[in-house]
């Protein structure tokens, strides 16, 4: 769990729409808008430098709109489908003891102890949304998977959380399990098909072929043209 005090400084922005945008990302900053409380959005903007600096923070952050300082989260980033780059930022304004929702990456930790059996370890859930106290967020909930035998399953239900970490969903869902790789069907050597009279299909080929097939042969398996004397 981080932590680190993270602050952004903010501007507000009384023009909205594409134009307005633009020009903010020109000048190096990102149109944003910060909600919460009950409060309708309020437009700010983000220097597009400092922003990049934190946006994996996974704590609290501090924005300094100037005329007061509020704490929020990173609600949502979205990016040009293009250059890649920060279009626009949501915010979640949130105080220290509130209780919010957020989705958490899942990370195993370990080799299962049924890998010593030929098992492999397959994960069935990547992420996880889980209640928790918005000073105490974190990213990535690692999850210790050393224990799990063969043909064993970790449900949500079995996960170690921190303190005061709800987790949400199915508890009966499984997460993690150790089972023997599936095996795939035994396919014919090369020389095996070679000797066996067939050939591998190309069907990219097949059409072509057929309709060469057909102009070389007239209809009802006409005779040969008859030779000249």
């Amino acid at each position: 769990m981080s932590k680190q005090d993270v602050t952004l400084k903010a501007e507000a922005r009384d023009e909205r729409g594409n134009g307005p945008a633009r020009r903010l990302r020109r000048a190096g900053r990102i149109p944003a808008v910060i909600y919460g409380h009950g409060q309708s959005g309020r437009a700010l903007s983000l220097e597009e430098a400092a922003f990049k600096a934190v946006i994996h923070h996974p704590g609290l952050i501090s924005i300094d709109a100037g005329t007061e300082t509020v704490t929020a989260i990173i609600k949502d980033v979205q990016r040009d489908i293009f250059s890649g780059r920060v279009s626009h930022v949501d915010l979640q304004a949130v105080g220290a003891d509130e209780i919010i929702t957020v989705t958490v990456q899942l990370e195993a930790v370990g080799d299962p102890a049924g890998m010593t059996m030929g098992g492999q370890l397959e994960q069935n859930m990547r992420h996880l949304d889980v209640k928790v106290r918005a000073a105490d967020l974190f990213e990535t909930l690692k999850v210790d998977v050393s224990g799990m035998a063969l043909d064993t399953v970790m449900h949500i239900r079995d996960l170690k959380l921190p303190e005061g970490v709800v987790a949400l969903g199915d508890p009966d869902m499984g997460v993690f399990q150790v089972r023997l790789p599936k095996m795939e069907e035994e396919k014919p050597a090369e020389g095996e098909a070679a000797a066996a009279g067939t050939e591998p299909e190309v069907i990219a080929k097949g059409k072509k072929e057929e309709e060469g097939e057909a102009g070389a042969a007239a209809p009802g398996g006409a005779a040969k043209p008859e030779k000249k004397k």
